[in-house]
């Protein structure tokens, strides 16, 4: 008996042994879940990834990468469209349509210039990507050189066409030029979405054409391409079916083809949100791309945006590679008010509202605050353009890379701000895992725009700032402001950015467009 615990003792005293250096030999990026690393912004732009390695191995160090990339990935698309929000009003509406959709093609934005530490202990394997800023920053003024010197050659041989009336093939050469617009805006909107450095270059001066130097100098020339396909083509079309052919065609001329072909409902101008008609196009759109341009391989997803011009509506749309986010081509054209049927309303009743929620998430967003946060429904995630049609059921799903506690508000199409869930934890035992909220939600008038915000906080989060209300005859917590949602979030981060706090945080938010049934 005695023999028998000498054993015990040395088999318990050798796995402490044997267990203290994967305890204690971690780097400190891992220990910190990848905040505390040689790397650090404004110089170096990071990601953080983990996976349990009883996946295998192979499997896990797949896994723990994809997370690493995704989370660096998502801290640049939160940069992006805050700056590209704040930005659009000082754009003229007749340009800004081709900026906006930037924001939507970004949300499959694939980053080059990448490198990765590894680690792992008995349980786990842990990455951390990293960027030089300076490096991504040179990488996308090349790319950019290169895509501006593809746009002036092909309209210079489109326009030496025109002049000598091969008309047909004018249209062709002018026609391909135009996804290469929104390339070059996109490289743009990556080069300003990087952190700071001290020395800040403009992006269109570094490419070295001295002709375009800024903004709206391109935006000017994709104006004039669209004025000479017009010219070539003719007549406008009128009816709705002759203006989906007409974006499909151009399509055609671009190569896009695909086995399968998702349209996100078209977001409404320089907005993050949708309409019933958005809606209306993309359930008409995706028929017509579905009959001419299936040719079997890759999944393809098309998003875009309309503008209301006086007593037309332009429709303008990008297709993507769903799974490598590569710009396969866009297409637009004009649709007069009178073929829209009056049922399918332009706008949401409550835009202006939604356009205020819009800019005051954008403004000062938060994209590392330690904790990343990923967020979506049963409908997908935000960058699919969410709508949900009366009597619908919500359900809402989330996945951090550390425990964290959870604090939701619903801002609803009447204005209100009310708080769903003060703290929700998610524990270690859930980290990466995708979790759904115990509770769903029907989708009940007024409908219009509305939004989730959900705060995530390493530690129990204090009580928010509300105030008791009757919505419906039901008592809410009620925020006095969207700003009042977030505040206290952003001054944290900005407290730990001076060091006057350990608390890490997150941000998500969902946009969901509601229509009638």
């Amino acid at each position: 008996m005695r023999e028998v615990n000498m054993k015990n003792f040395i088999a318990v005293v050798l796995f402490i042994v044997v267990s203290i250096p994967s305890i204690f030999s971690l780097s400190p990026w891992v220990e910190s879940f990848g905040t505390d690393s040689p790397y650090t912004p404004p110089l170096y732009v990071t990601g953080f990834g983990t996976a349990p390695r009883n996946m295998g191995d192979s499997e896990a160090l797949e896994a723990s990468r994809n997370l690493a990339m995704d989370d660096l990935i998502r801290k640049i698309q939160v940069h992006i469209k805050s700056e590209i929000t704040m930005e659009m009003t000082d754009i003229e509406g007749d340009y800004s349509s081709s900026v906006a959709v930037v924001t939507q093609s970004v949300s499959s934005l694939n980053l080059s210039g990448l490198d990765f530490l590894l680690e792992k202990d008995r349980r786990n394997q842990y990455t951390l990507a990293y960027a030089k800023v300076s490096r991504l920053r040179d990488i996308y003024i090349d790319r950019g050189r290169e895509i501006l010197t593809a746009i002036l050659e092909g309209y210079q041989r489109g326009s030496n066409f025109l002049v000598s009336g091969r008309g047909e093939d004018a249209l062709e050469e002018f026609v391909k030029i135009l996804p290469l617009f929104p390339d070059l805006l996109e490289c743009r909107a990556i080069y300003k979405g990087l952190p700071a450095e001290s020395e800040t270059r403009r992006f269109f001066y570094s490419l070295g054409n001295m002709e375009y130097q800024d903004l709206q100098s391109i935006l000017l020339l994709e104006q004039e391409t669209k004025r000479l396909i017009h010219e070539v083509e003719g007549q406008d079309p009128i009816t709705l079916d002759d203006v989906l052919s007409k974006i499909v065609t151009m399509l055609e001329i671009q190569g896009v083809w695909g086995k399968g072909f998702y349209v996100s409902a078209l977001l409404y101008q320089n907005s993050d949100f949708s309409s019933p008609f958005g809606n209306y196009i993309s359930h008409h759109l995706e028929p017509v791309i579905q009959s001419r341009l299936s040719a079997g391989g890759r999944d393809v997803v098309i998003r875009g945006t309309y503008w209301e011009k006086g007593s037309e509506i332009e429709l303008l749309v990008i297709a993507q590679d769903r799974d490598t986010g590569e710009k396969l081509g866009s297409g637009y054209s004009t649709l007069p008010r009178f073929s829209i049927p009056k049922e399918y309303k332009v706008k949401p009743q409550n835009f202006e509202q939604a356009l205020v929620t819009q800019r005051e998430l954008a403004d000062g967003a938060l994209a590392d605050g330690g904790i990343s946060l990923e967020m979506w429904t049963n409908r997908g995630r935000n960058e699919d353009v969410l709508v949900f049609s009366e009597e619908e059921i919500l359900e809402i799903y989330f996945r951090v890379n550390q425990p964290a506690y959870l604090q939701l508000t619903y801002n609803l199409a009447t204005g209100e701000n009310v708080l769903l869930e003060e703290s929700f934890y998610l524990g270690i035992d859930q980290v990466n895992q995708v979790v759904r909220y115990p509770y769903a939600f029907s989708i009940v008038s007024p409908l219009g725009v509305e939004r989730l915000m959900v705060t995530a906080y390493s530690v129990k989060p204090p009580s928010p700032n509300i105030v008791p209300e009757i919505i419906d005859g039901e008592e809410y917590q009620v925020f006095s402001s969207t700003k009042a949602v977030v505040a206290l979030t952003r001054g944290l981060r900005r407290q730990q950015t001076e060091g006057n706090s350990d608390v890490k945080m997150g941000e998500a938010f969902l946009t969901i467009t509601t229509v009638p049934e």
